[in-house]
């Protein structure tokens, strides 16, 4: 299933079949691709369109599924950074592990993402706890949630994921524990996707 393979963010551990693939547009400005080409390797990207701007955000994600079994999948892979124009030291990323356990109907993701820059990378990884659970064929709850101790506090988000035959949508709010704001505490998060190929 295409919409297992992800959070609102970051993958899971569970991984696109070969000729699988989707497209996901991120609130208009951030389109992303992802395509199996093979049952263990799948790749994404994409690249920002912002307007009126000579230098936009491109981004590259390579993933291998280590480990796979009914109810257990561990994968890794790398996402890469970069801005079009903007010079040196414009690019890094983020090299993680991830794994899911659970059913088609509910699972629970965990990972760990080491961030880098010029070569560099950092000291202590940044953790993730994420999870899935169906309501129904056309439905799923979704949270992804990031912690770091430079963060002082956490990023939390939770949502639904709309699922037709070939159109899924995510609505979902964003909350930063550590930003205490007189306004809506909230960051409202909106996506759409196409799948495609084989299902």
């Amino acid at each position: 299933d295409q919409n297992d393979t992800r959070l609102f963010l970051m993958s899971t551990g569970r991984s696109l079949r070969q000729g699988q693939g989707y497209f996901v547009d991120y609130w208009i400005f951030f389109p992303t691709v992802g395509y199996g080409l093979t049952n263990f390797l799948s790749l994404g990207g994409g690249i920002s369109l912002f307007p009126f701007s000579s230098e936009q955000l491109f981004y590259f994600a390579p993933k291998m599924r280590l480990i796979h079994t009914d109810n257990f999948d561990l994968a890794g892979g790398v996402l890469f950074l970069g801005v079009l124009g903007g010079g040196e030291g414009s690019s890094g990323g983020l090299a993680y592990g991830v794994a899911s356990i659970g059913s088609y109907v509910s699972s629970f993701t965990i990972g760990a993402g080491w961030g880098f820059a010029g070569g560099d990378f950092a000291n202590k990884p940044a953790l993730m706890l994420g999870a899935q659970h169906r309501l129904s064929a056309h439905a799923m709850l979704v949270s992804e949630n990031w912690f770091h101790e430079d963060l002082e506090g956490a990023v939390l988000s939770f949502g639904v994921r709309l699922i037709g035959r070939r159109l899924t949508g995510d609505l979902a709010l964003w909350y930063f524990t550590q930003v205490h704001a007189n306004g809506f505490p909230f960051i409202p998060w909106l996506s759409l996707g196409i799948n495609f190929g084989k299902r």
